[in-house]
């Protein structure tokens, strides 16, 4: 009821703010606990997909015959079971960090795989999933998660300073940013610099540091993140400096704090974010060694679980790809045959609905027909049943706003075209309005 309040289709929400509230508030619903429920017959799940797609019908003003593929892709939302398939991974991943909780053993249990074999019963949870853990390339050992021997209360919190992010990189000189940082270390003659970065190629990742003339580089397993290898060799990036001042549940800012926690007890330990690529000295040495070290062996460390969830991701939109590759008679699938997320213009709520519709093909002038009962509408020129490839591409008597607006017939090209040259089109037709 909600998104019909905010989704008038002449006057209603933009398309990318009805998503973000239907994925806040009905689909983190849909979500919770579908590791639980989502092996359920699916005569049972029939009712949630029903959810599913008049919520996305309303947010996109989707014609009330178009086909829930396409509503999928043109929302960019998966369906329930490739999204069921996403956040089981994930939960496998994160659970594999956690060899102590009660759930564990069970996950990654394979026993009486054969009695669901033989039996026509649906499987467990560990049954059905447990061989797409493996087929996604997801680890098998994994850095397991811990906790900070002392209270988080009891903890000497890390000093960092950001005095240097406050200049805008892209509007101070490199020369400005040496001078600042070597006033900077007159306030810090006393202490020893230590220099780090980190570097990544593709799904390779390396960290480095460099103190005076001594010098430590690690290539990380493939696939870990650059977060990872920032926190792995406590590299002074944005990112890594706010997570070792916050709470954070990764395994390595653990780590660190703790570190931190009994250095500080007898020494001066200050963190200090500089720019990269600036000239000073100490950070482009330690650049260069981090780039050096993309090509040495990977370690043996293991891996950090929160890296390879991008691979789930990967893995449920292969099964996604391929549903949609199937359904080639889709309108919508002529336009766009692989999933991609769709382009924000600044269209008013009216021109989105009927752009979203065209893309479809479903509008009430081409497939009224099927809620009321009535014969198709045919082509008053060419005889043939009306559709909206018919209009944008083959019919003769709009030939001349076609090459106007246009200057081709192929069907595909003409929706490269910016959505208000194609709905200019319809307005000069006079069809826009019956869309």
């Amino acid at each position: 009821n909600l998104l019909r309040v905010l989704a008038n289709t002449s006057w209603g929400s933009d398309r990318d703010t009805l998503l973000h509230v239907y994925r806040a508030i009905i689909r983190s619903k849909l979500d919770y606990g579908i590791q639980v429920y989502g092996n359920a017959r699916k005569t049972y799940l029939r009712r949630l997909r029903t959810v599913q797609h008049s919520a996305l019908r309303i947010c996109l003003g989707a014609f009330p015959t178009s086909p829930v593929e396409s509503l999928y892709i043109a929302a960019n939302d998966p369906p329930l079971i490739h999204r069921q398939l996403h956040l089981s991974l994930k939960y496998m991943l994160r659970l594999r960090a956690c060899p102590s909780n009660p759930a564990y053993p069970i996950v990654f249990s394979t026993e009486d795989e054969n009695y669901y074999i033989h039996h026509n019963s649906v499987p467990p949870f560990h049954i059905s999933y447990y061989p797409h853990y493996e087929a996604a390339g997801l680890p098998l050992d994994v850095v397991p998660n811990s906790l900070s021997p002392f209270p988080p209360w009891l903890l000497n919190h890390p000093l960092v300073d950001f005095h240097f992010h406050s200049y805008p990189k892209n509007q101070t000189s490199p020369f400005i940013f040496k001078i600042l940082f070597l006033e900077y270390c007159t306030h810090f003659y006393h202490f020893d610099h230590i220099y780090t970065d980190g570097s990544k190629k593709e799904d390779i990742v390396a960290a480095a540091s460099f103190h005076r003339s001594h010098s430590t580089t690690c290539r990380l397993p493939d696939r870990s993140s650059i977060y990872t290898a920032e926190l792995k060799a406590l590299l002074l990036s944005l990112s890594a400096l706010q997570a070792i001042s916050n709470s954070s549940y990764h395994p390595y800012v653990i780590r660190l704090q703790h570190l931190y926690h009994i250095l500080s007890l007898n020494h001066s330990i200050r963190f200090v974010w500089i720019p990269s690529h600036v000239g000073i000295l100490g950070n482009e040495t330690v650049d260069t060694l981090a780039k050096k070290a993309l090509s040495d062996s990977p370690s043996s460390d293991l891996s950090i679980a929160s890296d390879y969830k991008p691979l789930a991701v990967i893995h449920s939109k292969l099964f996604w790809q391929y549903e949609w590759s199937t359904c080639q008679a889709n309108k919508l699938f002529f336009i766009q045959s692989t999933i991609q997320k769709p382009i924000s213009y600044n269209l008013s709520r009216k021109d989105a609905v009927v752009y979203t519709r065209l893309r479809i093909g479903h509008t009430r002038l081409t497939h009224s027909f099927l809620l009321n009962r009535l014969p198709p509408p045919m082509c008053s020129v060419c005889k043939i049943q009306l559709s909206i490839r018919h209009i944008l591409s083959d019919c003769p008597q709009f030939y001349s706003q076609r090459q106007y607006f246009f200057k081709t017939n192929d069907f595909r090209i003409i929706f490269t075209y910016h959505p208000s040259q194609i709905l200019n089109y319809f307005h000069s037709i006079q069809m826009y309005s019956e869309i």
